[in-house]
C-alpha cells in the first residue's frame, strides 16, 4: 500500500535486499557509544608513553651530567698539574739566573761576538774598578738596524760572591753619561711581580705626599 513506512522484499534479481522508504524521519543511523572507561584507557596510554619518553630523557641527562663532571674534574687536575710545573720551571729558571747579571747601555762597538768579552772586561776595570772572572758574554736579541737602541749584555759568573761584588759596586754608574746600569737577570714572572710591587710603592708614596688631592671645581659662567 502506498504510504507504508515498512520495508518489503520482492522477488527478482534484487530479492533479499532491503528497501528503505523515502521518509527521512524513519531512518535511524547506527550509533557507537564511548564510555568514560574507554577515555581513561586512552589517556592512561598517552600518559605512559610520555612517562617512558621522560624516563629516557632523564637517563640521557644523567649520562651527560656524569660526562661533564668527569671532564671538569680532568680539566681541574690538568690545570693543577700545569700550575705546579709552571712554578717548578720558574723556580729552576730563577736558580739558573741567580748567577747572571745584565749590563745595559754598553755601546755596541764590537764587530763580532768574540770582541765583546774584552769590552766587558774593560767596563768592569774602568767603570767599577773590578777585575772579575765571567763566562763568555752575549747580547740579547737581534741587533737593531737604523736605531740608536743598545742591546743589553748577559753575563754569567762562576760564583755568586763575584756577582754580589759587582752588584755592590754598581752604584758608581748612576752619574755616568751616557747612562749605563747593571740589573739582575729576572724571570718574566718575577719581573712582573717586582714591577707591580714597585708601582704599588710609588702609589703609596704619592698618597702620603698628597693625601687629599685638590678637587677641581666648576665655576658658574657669567
Amino acid at each position: 500500500m502506498y504510504g507504508s513506512t515498512s520495508t518489503s522484499q520482492t522477488a527478482g534479481p534484487f530479492s533479499g535486499q532491503k528497501r528503505f522508504c523515502a521518509d527521512p524521519a524513519a531512518y535511524q543511523p547506527p550509533t557507537t557509544s564511548v564510555t568514560n572507561e574507554d577515555i581513561m584507557k586512552v589517556m592512561l596510554g598517552e600518559f605512559k608513553s610520555i612517562s617512558d619518553k621522560l624516563s629516557i630523557m632523564d637517563v640521557r641527562i644523567t649520562t651527560l651530567e656524569t660526562s661533564v663532571h668527569s671532564l671538569t674534574s680532568s680539566a681541574q687536575t690538568q690545570s693543577a698539574q700545569i700550575s705546579k710545573l709552571t712554578k717548578e720551571r720558574d723556580f729552576l729558571l730563577g736558580e739558573i739566573r741567580k748567577s747572571n747579571l745584565l749590563i745595559h747601555g754598553l755601546p755596541e762597538t764590537e764587530e763580532n761576538p768574540d770582541q765583546l768579552k774584552p769590552l766587558v772586561e774593560a767596563f768592569f776595570t774602568e767603570k767599577l774598578g773590578l777585575t772579575v772572572d765571567f763566562d763568555d758574554p752575549y747580547r740579547l736579541g737581534q741587533r737593531y738596524t737604523n736605531s740608536h737602541k743598545i742591546r743589553p749584555v748577559k753575563i754569567r759568573f762562576p760564583r755568586l760572591s763575584i756577582r754580589s761584588a759587582v752588584l755592590r759596586a754598581r752604584d758608581v754608574l748612576k752619574n755616568l753619561a751616557p747612562r749605563m746600569y747593571i740589573s739582575e737577570d729576572l724571570a718574566p714572572a718575577t719581573r712582573l711581580l717586582r714591577q707591580k710591587a714597585y708601582e704599588q710603592k710609588l702609589a703609596l708614596e704619592q698618597g702620603k705626599t698628597h693625601p687629599n688631592p685638590p678637587q677641581a671645581t666648576n665655576h658658574p659662567q657669567a
